[in-house]
């Protein structure tokens, strides 16, 4: 019913229509008859919406009750879904299997809701979840009959089936696109705005699907020259920058599985990060000659940073991440570089009068003072409930000197120390206790 006949291109004949035909003998109460085919790779079928296919019943199957079902997953033992549906004689309209997968898949996640009751085994009307099948893997084909248990007398007969096919496949249009600002007010502002988004069943051309998710992207970021409200004689530079992003991922399927998500759910199962960040950078480099300030001021530089990041995802519905660093130098390398020419003698000496040029230095060529805290926090939670939290802070103290006796000869030397200073390490700087 409802098959349109197909002519041959070639000889414009009618092609053959043909059945599978199930030939049962001698079918008692409680027993089965069935038949199976075994693919050679595993299909995927959660591009369609629908599984249909035409079964006959024999007039010979009358109101004996007979059920037919059909089968399909990873395997026939342990894994599977399930459709069953009263056999009636010939193409009844009852007879025809429709599945829904979105409905199949729901029953699955149902079943999976209640895992504590401890079965891995469903039904609900003609639709049957075994273990954990999937759409993504399907291996196996099952159809048969099965009699009732108060069948009065055995059967024989014949069932036909014909035209297992998908149906409705998700050819859903949908779109992606990017919009971006960026503005520049001179030297002074910069700031950048982007807007991006790609749908579930996006895809271009040499794709046959989508991602599955529906995706956006949002991100702002921004910097101002403070130095620009102070003197410029102070040679002052005091760039201050700050970013905010989010993105979000609303998946049409259950990660990792083929359930097919309803609206309501598919906010339970987003994977969503939001960050910050925010950056100040201080250097100093005032023309002047008081020795006060070049001592100090024109010496010392620093910044400081910080960003936090709040992220969830099926598997880790909370998490966070808090960070921020505190830097500082002194630089304590000479400004001039002293020197004696300790081989001019050697001008009178032809052999050796190449080393008259060569300069001896007094004083090392660098020498700064660096101090970096660093301060990591993260908590989670997954989704089996497991907590962890985890925080770090320390300081790093550190020396470095470069000396250059002779501009051919270079020698490095650096001191550092690391030392944890957070609360619980016996850090405490009014008793200038700098940790462990």
């Amino acid at each position: 019913p409802g098959v349109a006949i197909e002519r041959d291109p070639a000889t414009d004949l009618q092609r053959k229509e043909q059945s599978l035909v199930l030939g049962i003998e001698n079918l008692k109460a409680g027993h089965t008859a069935s038949a199976y085919r075994q693919l050679y790779s595993a299909e995927d079928y959660t591009n369609y919406e629908t599984m249909k296919m035409w079964i006959y019943g024999g007039p010979e199957i009358g109101s004996k009750g007979l059920e037919f079902f059909f089968r399909m997953g990873p395997d026939t033992v342990n894994n599977y879904y399930e459709y069953r549906t009263k056999l009636a004689p010939g193409w009844a309209e009852s007879n025809e299997m429709t599945i829904d997968f979105a409905q199949l898949t729901q029953l699955k996640n149902a079943m999976l809701s209640n895992e504590g009751s401890g079965t891995r085994d469903t039904t609900a009307g003609k639709y049957g979840v075994h273990g954990d099948p999937s759409l993504t893997r399907v291996m196996w084909f099952v159809v048969g009959v099965e009699a009732p248990d108060s069948a009065a007398e055995s059967f024989t007969g014949q069932v036909w089936i014909n035209e297992l096919r998908v149906t409705q496949p998700r050819d859903d249009s949908d779109w992606a696109g990017r919009i971006s600002v960026n503005t520049s007010w001179a030297d002074f502002i910069d700031f950048s705005a982007s807007y991006e988004r790609m749908g579930a069943d996006f895809h271009n051309l040499l794709q046959k699907r989508g991602s599955g998710a529906t995706s956006t992207s949002k991100q702002m970021r921004g910097s101002i020259a403070l130095q620009k409200f102070l003197p410029l004689s102070w040679g002052l530079s005091l760039p201050v920058s700050a970013s905010w992003s989010n993105t979000l991922q609303l998946p049409r399927l259950k990660p990792g599985s083929d359930i097919v998500l309803p609206e309501e759910l598919k906010d339970e199962q987003r994977t969503e990060r939001t960050s910050k960040t925010f950056n100040v950078r201080e250097s100093m480099n005032m023309k002047t000659e008081n020795w006060f300030i070049n001592a100090t001021l024109n010496r010392i530089s620093g910044s400081y940073s910080a960003s936090s990041e709040n992220s969830r995802s099926p598997a880790t519905p909370q998490s966070s991440l808090d960070k921020w660093n505190l830097k500082g130098t002194y630089d304590l390398s000479m400004r001039s570089k002293p020197k004696i020419s300790i081989f001019k003698w050697t001008e009178s000496f032809p052999l050796l009068k190449g080393l008259s040029s060569s300069d001896f230095y007094l004083l090392p060529t660098a020498l700064t003072f660096n101090g970096n805290v660093n301060s990591v926090r993260r908590k989670s939670l997954s989704i089996s409930g497991n907590r962890t939290n985890t925080y770090t802070r320390d300081l790093t103290l550190s020396s470095d000197l470069a000396y250059s006796p002779f501009n051919s000869m270079n020698y490095g030397f650096n001191l550092t120390s690391l030392r944890d200073i957070r609360e619980q390490s016996g850090f405490n700087i009014r008793k200038l206790d700098f940790g462990t």
